[in-house]
């Protein structure tokens, strides 16, 4: 057994530094610190896991000395009794290893998944101050890998790496102490052996990584010559070069194989030397502990425990070196995590604060780049708009209507020109006290998995009581159809036992905006959609009205809404304004609707 074992770690310890492709070093100390950020906030649930980790490495570590209690305290010819007796030692051992293996391993997968929710929270509050392109780029599979398997498969990484790390050294350290005790100088002896073994297993993988190195270079030696010779096969094949080219091809698979020859020769010549390594290491212990024994100096127990001890080491240790797959892999995964927790957020230097402004808004010679086409979205656009006027701004692609949106909200900023609110440059605003005093109405009518209240009173509305959130639901006709609902203003919206039109999501959207009480509105949706009967669409257009009731109406679409009257209908594209703008057939829409 011993042999066996020695055998395996001789040749498992060069194994475990063995190159792999475009290997680096793996420990990143800046990296792992910024994880010790989220990891330290849950030190308790920590700390109850090193003391199991503890329990256990102490379990593992006091077989040697059950060996040597049972070699030297137990005569061949013990009562019944006094077997018992060890053999509940043994079990009670047995069920401290158990129960300390299952605190920590429910300890530490408990930290990994607090460390997961509080980096998943970090990057979804990253990605809410991301710019635009951020949003039109990322896909639905990358936010997959970010949010789920990055966080998921780092995370799991570090914590197996830790928690081989703590509980292989710990059982090494009392393995060597319970070694020591017995005898100072084998313990010493032993550690020399590994000690030099150590060093030859990095010399001789030393060389393997370099080598592996140049099996690389020449793979893609390989591979270059092979593109070279496909993207190049007409002057090739004119001017006669196959032979010339073949035999190119032919020196770099030749260099190819040498070096993976090598390579090989290496990891024979490995074993070959780990399997000489381990019978020297068996005829020395032996040839020591034989003096040992003959001088008296050591006990037929002592004997036994040392080699149990000694065999017990090659375990811990082996798993002490596989450590650096596990950091391997979680590095990669931090790397990509950190990497996008580092992404630049949207600047917004402004802190000019507004009361109550008057709804006045001036377009100044705005123009918009596309960060995504490097093209003009908006170009030189001026427009003035007076306080509590309703105007249709009617964009001709959907990239110039979200454009237009975000640079209204100071989610992007004019390339040139600029916009104010009330005579005051939209940048030079906070951003807190500008969206106080707007409201939002999205043509996608969004709905969050909340209550029919928590969807009105949404956001920095949340606290709004509730005659306040009920008035608001009167108001805009949202009560109508809320009361047949379950639980009423209560009933959780977004599931799938509750289905809502579109109309009904307009509603709520225009009940959310009334409870803000803004001075402008920004509303991207056109309002032309037919509705299923007369009755809701006379509701939606009582219920759009009231809402724009004395405030500025931005309409930002790609028609004219057909539900309101408008007071100017502007062309961002060829810059031309209407006044007055009601054209027949909006017209006959709206009496239809009367």
């Amino acid at each position: 057994m011993l042999s066996k074992s020695v055998a395996f770690y001789s040749q498992n310890f060069c194994h475990h530094f063995a190159p792999m492709q475009n290997k680096k070093k793996i420990i990143n100390t800046p990296l792992y610190h910024r994880l010790l950020e989220y990891v330290v906030p849950h030190w308790k649930t920590l700390t109850l896991a090193l003391i199991s980790m503890a329990i256990m490495a102490l379990t593992v570590s006091a077989l040697p000395a059950l060996v040597l209690y049972m070699f030297d305290k137990i005569p061949l010819n013990a009562g019944l009794v006094l077997t018992q007796d060890f053999l509940w030692v043994v079990l009670a051992f047995l069920i401290a290893r158990g129960t300390a293996s299952f605190i920590s391993t429910y300890t530490m997968n408990t930290t990994s998944n607090k460390v997961c929710v509080d980096l998943r929270v970090a990057m979804f509050n990253k990605l809410l101050t991301l710019p635009i392109n951020h949003y039109i780029k990322m896909t639905e599979n990358d936010l997959e890998h970010r949010f789920i398997t990055d966080v998921n498969s780092g995370s799991q990484a570090i914590i197996n790496a830790s928690t081989s790390f703590v509980k292989n050294t710990l059982t090494v350290a009392f393995l060597l102490t319970w070694m020591f005790y017995l005898s100072g100088e084998f313990t010493l002896f032993t550690l020399t052996i590994l000690s030099v073994l150590l060093l030859v297993s990095q010399l001789i993988n030393g060389y393997l990584d370099r080598t592996n190195n140049q099996i690389i270079n020449a793979s893609n030696d390989v591979l270059e010559a092979l593109c070279q010779s496909i993207s190049k096969y007409q002057t090739i094949r004119v001017h006669g070069g196959q032979s010339q080219e073949e035999k190119r091809f032919r020196n770099k698979a030749k260099q190819m194989h040498e070096f993976n020859l090598q390579f090989i020769n290496i990891k024979t010549l490995r074993i070959l030397l780990g399997q000489i390594v381990a019978i020297i290491i068996l005829t020395t212990i032996g040839y020591f502990l034989f003096q040992q024994t003959h001088h008296d100096k050591i006990t037929t127990g002592e004997i036994a425990s040392l080699l149990t001890a000694a065999v017990m080491l090659f375990s811990p240790l082996n798993q002490l070196l596989s450590i650096n797959s596990f950091l391997l892999q979680g590095r990669q995964s931090l790397e990509r995590i950190f990497s996008f927790l580092d992404s630049e957020s949207v600047k917004h230097t402004g802190s000019v604060l507004i009361e109550r402004p008057s709804g006045k808004l001036t377009f100044d010679k705005v123009s918009y780049m596309s960060e995504i086409t490097d093209q003009p979205v908006l170009d030189n656009f001026s427009f003035a708009i007076k306080p509590k006027q309703t105007i249709a701004l009617i964009c001709a692609s959907e990239e110039e209507k979200n454009a237009l949106t975000d640079l209204l909200l100071g989610i992007t900023q004019p390339t040139y020109g600029r916009i104010l609110f009330d005579n005051q440059n939209l940048i030079k605003l906070d951003l807190n006290s500008l969206y106080a005093n707007i409201a939002l109405i999205s043509h996608k009518a969004l709905l969050f998995d909340d209550t029919a209240a928590t969807n009105i009173a949404y956001g920095a509305m949340e606290c709004t009581n509730e005659a306040k959130i009920t008035s608001a639901a009167y108001m805009s006709n949202t009560s109508e159809f809320v009361r047949g609902l379950t639980n009423g203003l209560q009933t959780k919206l977004g599931s799938h036992d509750v289905n809502l039109t579109h109309t009904q999501c307009q509603h709520i959207a225009i009940a959310r905006a009334l409870l803000r009480n803004p001075s402008i509105l920004i509303i991207d949706e056109t309002f032309t959609s037919p509705t299923t009967s007369h009755t809701e669409t006379k509701r939606l257009q009582d219920a759009l009205q009231t809402l724009m009731k004395e405030r500025t109406t931005l309409f930002i679409s790609q028609q004219p809404p057909s539900l309101v009257e408008i007071d100017h209908v502007v062309n961002i594209s060829d810059k031309k304004m209407t006044p007055n703008q009601l054209t027949k057939s909006i017209q006959s829409l709206l009496r239809k609707t009367q």
